[in-house]
């Protein structure tokens, strides 16, 4: 599935070798905020949401559970289907400005990426000394470590053949005024992305698979609307847990749940009824009782 980072520009191919203009202190002390405003949200993963809710700013302001993500009265991420692949994808949904400020989202000017913060803020909450040399209007992702991977890899496009599987790189400039691809310093993409923190493109890689099983089953004809509907409770799969009077701590692991989708998406839903039945019955706790041991259910 591709995957296009911040907005939408001229996507040219690069490889590993390859060098791009970016300057990494200019993009965390001179950025305005402007890739990650104006615009209705961005495309982020499963792996994204775990890490979201995982984050210290999360913590600190009460978001424990996927259901505080979904259901929000101005949701943190919402769900929609892709028409090109038929297949149920997360979004982080960008707030108007003002909107958790008494104004009418209608009346707001424009909108954000709601951990979008000013740097200082970001810097404070984390405990940290904000650099001399920042400007005093920019802004940094709340998130830090966190954050989704789409935005981690920016200005680099990940992509990976929904056919293939095979890996790709492209260059796109996330706003024509960006400080950091306006500069004349120019970085190897094999050394960025070892730069890169907490991106794990192998745990990308084990959702793709399912994805691009999903896709192959779709263009033979088989109807996935049952896969979607799983895929769709996953996502918010605090609200399984909550609903049937269990804590977020009984989640089961980010593998277990893709062996679930694994399975699902071939049409075979052992894996899920039995997570079903156990939830019903109060008994879970049996079926994650040896979660080390079920890590790798598939792969």
């Amino acid at each position: 599935m591709k995957e296009t980072p911040m907005l939408q520009g001229n996507e040219l191919p690069i490889h590993i070798n390859e060098t791009f203009q970016w300057d990494n202190k200019a993009c965390i002390e001179e950025c305005a905020g402007l890739c990650c405003k104006d615009r209705n949200y961005l495309m982020v993963s499963f792996h994204d949401i775990l890490q979201i809710l995982r984050s210290p700013y999360a913590k600190r302001i009460g978001i424990q559970t996927t259901c505080e993500l979904f259901e929000d009265e101005i949701p943190f991420i919402c769900l929609n289907k892709d028409q090109s692949f038929k297949i149920v994808i997360p979004y982080i949904v960008f707030w108007p400005i003002g909107a958790k400020m008494g104004i009418l989202p209608e009346h707001a000017p424009s909108s954000m990426c709601p951990f979008l913060k000013p740097l200082r803020m970001v810097y404070a909450f984390h405990q940290e000394k904000t650099p001399d040399t920042a400007h005093p209007l920019a802004m940094g992702c709340i998130l830090k470590d966190y954050k989704p991977d789409i935005c981690k890899f920016s200005p680099i496009g990940f992509l990976r053949g929904m056919e293939t599987g095979r890996v790709s790189f492209c260059h796109v400039k996330p706003y024509e005024f960006c400080p950091a691809c306006n500069s004349q310093n120019k970085v190897e993409l094999k050394t960025y992305l070892n730069s890169l923190q907490g991106v794990n493109i192998g745990q990308k890689s084990l959702f793709h698979e399912v994805a691009m099983r999903h896709y192959s089953r779709i263009k033979s004809g088989i109807d996935q609307s049952i896969f979607n509907k799983i895929l769709q409770q996953i996502y918010n799969i605090d609200r399984l847990l909550l609903d049937n009077n269990y804590d977020v701590q009984y989640r089961p692991s980010y593998k277990q749940l893709l062996s679930m989708l694994y399975e699902a998406v071939n049409g075979k839903f052992d894996l899920w009824e039995s997570f079903l039945n156990h939830l019903s019955k109060g008994s879970l706790e049996l079926l994650l009782q040896d979660k080390d041991n079920q890590e790798c259910l598939v792969y």
